[in-house]
């Protein structure tokens, strides 16, 4: 929400809050030029559930002075006027609606349970979640992040994703991962490598640095931090390259 897009939805020339310290002033003042003082004082963004909330009336007895510690009373005088703001989980954005009960509008979950065959469900879970971190860096502030949990009793993995197109996207992911490890020079095996000398996010920093100036195939880099350890998914006939510049930044020899 921008002063610009507000102005317009008003068609008045008001005095608008453009940054903390600014005031609103007393009287009827359209909802916009509200939520748009809270979204200043809280540095959190918001989403309305209908355009036409920002044209609601708001009654102000008093000036109020934009400022950090104004986010509650200006909470409380919007929905004193019938406007509530909805925290969104795991995004700093509220949703604005007139219904107090209604909870902002959220992909259903969808939950699989995954059995892994030829790998460990850990050393998965950890290569799905470095993979949507990377796909889902951007995702809407309504939308669901993946989630990955391993079941190591039954050295499956329990899937949690928003939709049917990322459920097969993940689904297909698996099953690339999880291939017999010594079938075929070209097919991918994941390795993993105790970091000694140093902490194994810093050792899979210089590693990928010294992969990306060798050129060619990628490989997949995942840290697990708990266990100073890097897992690395790569074409079999590859390893022993990679093991050599591992050895060579960490000084001895894993599996």
């Amino acid at each position: 929400m921008n002063a610009l897009t507000i102005c317009v939805w008003v068609g008045l020339s008001l005095p608008f809050p453009q940054q903390v310290g600014d005031q609103l002033p007393a009287g009827y003042i359209p909802a916009g030029c509200v939520l748009h003082a809270w979204s200043l004082s809280t540095g959190e963004s918001l989403l309305l559930e209908s355009s036409k909330i920002g044209h609601l009336p708001v009654k102000i007895l008093k000036p109020i002075q934009v400022t950090k510690s104004s986010s509650d009373s200006l909470q409380t005088l919007l929905q004193s006027s019938g406007l509530f703001l909805k925290p969104i989980t795991r995004s700093r954005t509220h949703w604005v609606t007139m219904d107090p009960l209604k909870m902002p509008p959220r992909p259903t979950q969808i939950i699989r349970v995954i059995p892994i065959q030829h790998l460990d469900c850990d050393s998965i879970c950890d290569l799905l979640r470095q993979e949507a971190k990377r796909r889902e860096k951007n995702l809407e502030p309504l939308d669901r992040y993946s989630n990955f949990v391993s079941d190591l009793r039954s050295n499956s993995v329990i899937i949690t994703v928003a939709s049917e197109p990322r459920l097969k996207y993940y689904l297909n992911f698996i099953a690339k991962t999880d291939q017999p490890p010594e079938l075929g020079n070209d097919r991918p095996v994941l390795r993993s490598w105790r970091a000694q000398k140093m902490r194994s996010s810093q050792l899979a920093e210089l590693l990928k640095d010294r992969w990306s100036d060798r050129g060619g195939q990628p490989i997949q880099v995942v840290v697990n931090e708990s266990t100073n350890t890097l897992l690395i998914r790569i074409p079999l006939h590859l390893w022993p390259e990679a093991e050599e510049i591992l050895q060579q930044l960490d000084g001895h020899s894993d599996s």
